[in-house]
């Protein structure tokens, strides 16, 4: 959505999402089901990415709050070397969603 009032209201409804996974997810992590990476991670890994990378600079997605579980999953999976492998750099993604952005 390129209105400020769908966007917005699109960020509330991921976030209230978001929240119902962290609430059922294992309380100290870092990865969804505990110490290790499972299915729900590897799902939700690509979205984790591109909420940083394309969300944050283009929408203002907030970074999660220092020392809250949404933080320690996101570092987590931001820095898994699996991860880290597989994914593109700031600019390719930047360059890759600019069209959409609006901007």
């Amino acid at each position: 959505a390129q209105e400020i009032s769908m966007q917005m209201e699109n960020a509330s409804k991921l976030q209230n999402e978001i929240s119902k996974l962290i609430d059922v997810a294992h309380p100290s992590g870092p990865y969804f089901l505990g110490t290790e990476m499972c299915y729900v991670d590897v799902q939700i890994a690509p979205w984790i990415v591109r909420m940083r990378r394309v969300l944050t600079p283009y929408r203002g997605w907030p970074e999660p709050e220092a020392g809250s579980r949404w933080a320690s999953w996101v570092d987590a999976i931001e820095n898994n070397p699996h991860v880290k492998a597989t994914t593109s750099t700031d600019d390719l993604y930047l360059d890759s969603y600019e069209r959409y952005a609006g901007v």
